[in-house]
């Protein structure tokens, strides 16, 4: 499967998108997958815990930023990562 990455500087912020063309997400699950331990596929039908969404939540909020998802049933996912731009 491919993985697209942008990174794009606009009206002071930093955007990075990662895209792929995978199943997608459901939209019952959208917001959940960003909680603690929350799986859309049962342990035995994919790996990982459940956390490293959270975990990036985390770390683009205490940077003043946000992460957020697009997507459908089979048409894969857009996860864009927003962090304030700082000036040198």
């Amino acid at each position: 499967m491919d993985i697209f990455l942008e990174a794009i500087a606009w009206e002071q912020k930093l955007l990075v998108s990662v895209r792929d063309e995978g199943i997608g997400i459901a939209p019952e699950h959208v917001d959940a997958i960003f909680q603690r331990t929350y799986r859309v596929h049962p342990a035995d039908l994919a790996s990982g815990n459940g956390l490293g969404l959270p975990i990036a939540r985390e770390i683009a909020k205490r940077h003043g930023g946000s992460i957020r998802v697009e997507s459908g049933p089979g048409e894969g996912s857009r996860f864009v990562l927003t962090l304030p731009a700082f000036k040198r």
